[in-house]
């Protein structure tokens, strides 16, 4: 029985047993058809199932029998291209799935770049396809570098971000483009209402009063990533006889891009760089010296004041950052209670232990990039989640020997783009409380000249 019979006797059955159910009462016949009616549609069942599978064999072997009969008719040499293409594609996805692209470790990419860019010597296979993949690659120089695997190069990224803490706490945006805008709302000022909430304006109203209107003011945030970038050159001798100089390199390349970063992220200009934190006087807030004080000195009321211009709402988030020179200090100041006095920094486990310490509770780093002793910036506290980071894709690494070639050394880049700002465009002015008082997520202590 064919499946067009099946449905049909299928409908008729459906439709005799639907005349029945409309009866108030039915006779024992009746009742036995109803049955008999439910015994047929289960057998029905049955052949249709084998029905179906019947014509889906039929129409599997009707397809390989045309394929059979296309493959006779197809010459040999085609059915070889044909064979050989279907390899190809299958090693060119392995290779491009793999994040090493097919190489166990970095020396062996470095060591396969370094054959393939030599006269009369053969470019290994998984060059061959990182190439085709990705284009002409000729990142360093004109006569053809290779891109690095991504499973290194992100790993110069990771290294920035591991040798400095504040990188990994920033709000990072990640780009598709050439720049992003990032809408703000302006409520730098809660001391006024025009800009306490933004321009949102609540009023108490009476019953039966209009309500009074208010308009969200906005501000816009441009970031346009710029490039850094490091370029090394290593000689034949130590590609040959280095033990693993391909990950020392990798090391050296990522802490030197994170180390100057992070001098871009507090103090840079934000010309062709990005913008530091603690750069002006807005958004960061920069405490005033006490009167009298010495040079060169920091005293315990400065890291009380620089506490109070905190922003409340950045206490428990941030950090704080100093110049080694100012440690000393730092271990011997006190808040003088009666005739002992409280330590301002402390190591959690007392003076033998060992750093970071914390001041008022908050993590507190030593750091090169905060300024010398005296002078504006050797001491700052910053909350992270207030700077804005912009980074385009992942990091771009590439090698060729060819840019120093008559030195014998191979030339490796790695360069990626960045752009930050802090998220305030100011510092703000509490609701109540002194006309002059501003504070901020990002504070310094004034120079001490």
């Amino acid at each position: 029985m064919k499946l067009k019979e099946i449905a049909e006797k299928q409908k008729a059955l459906d439709s005799e047993l639907a005349e029945l159910l409309e009866k108030d009462a039915l006779s024992v016949d009746e009742e036995k058809r109803i049955d008999e009616i439910e015994e047929e549609q289960k057998d029905l069942e049955k052949k249709k199932a084998q029905a179906e599978r019947k014509e889906r064999l039929e129409k599997e072997m009707k397809e390989r029998d045309e394929w059979g009969k296309q493959l006779a008719e197809t010459p040999d040499d085609v059915l070889e291209e044909i064979a050989e293409e279907t390899k190809v594609k299958s090693v060119q996805e392995r290779v491009l799935e793999d994040p090493k692209c097919g190489f166990k470790r970095y020396e062996d990419f470095a060591t396969a770049v370094k054959q393939a860019c030599l006269p009369g010597e053969r470019v290994h296979e998984n060059l061959r396809i990182i190439r085709s993949a990705y284009g002409n690659n000729t990142e360093v120089g004109s006569e053809g570098g290779f891109l690095i695997p991504p499973e290194y190069s992100n790993k110069l990224l990771e290294r920035a971000n591991e040798s400095v803490p504040a990188l990994e706490q920033c709000d990072k945006l990640v780009l598709s483009g050439n720049s992003v805008t990032v809408n703000g709302i302006i409520d730098h000022d809660k001391s006024s209402t025009t800009y306490r909430h933004g321009g949102v304006i609540p009023y108490w109203v009476g019953e039966g009063d209009q309500i009074t209107r208010s308009t969200l003011k906005f501000r816009q945030i441009t970031l346009k990533p710029h490039k850094i970038a490091a370029l090394s050159y290593v000689t034949e001798e130590m590609m040959e006889d280095v033990v693993n100089f391909g990950s020392r390199l990798l090391e050296k390349q990522g802490s030197a891009i994170g180390d100057e970063l992070l001098e871009a992220v507090m103090f840079g200009t934000g010309v062709a760089k990005p913008k530091g934190a603690f750069l002006d006087t807005s958004p960061c807030v920069e405490v005033a010296i006490e009167t009298g004080q010495d040079a060169d000195t920091i005293v315990a009321e400065n890291i009380i004041n620089m506490e109070s211009v905190i922003y409340t709402g950045s206490r428990g988030k941030g950090n704080w950052y100093f110049n080694g020179e100012c440690l000393p200090q730092l271990r011997t100041m006190a808040i003088a209670v009666g005739t002992g006095g409280i330590p301002v920094y402390m190591p959690p486990g007392g003076l033998a232990a060992e750093s970071p310490g914390r001041i008022g509770g908050r993590p507190a780093y030593e750091t090169e990039h905060c300024s010398a002793l005296g002078d504006a910036g050797d001491i700052v506290y910053a909350d992270w989640s207030q700077y804005i980071l912009a980074m385009k894709g992942n990091v771009k690494t590439a090698l060729s020997i060819h840019l120093r070639f008559d030195y014998a050394e191979t030339a490796f880049r790695s360069m990626f783009s960045v752009d930050g700002r802090p998220a305030w465009d100011t510092n703000l002015k509490p609701r109540k409380g002194d006309a002059d008082r501003r504070v901020s997520p990002f504070v310094k202590l004034a120079e001490r000249a």
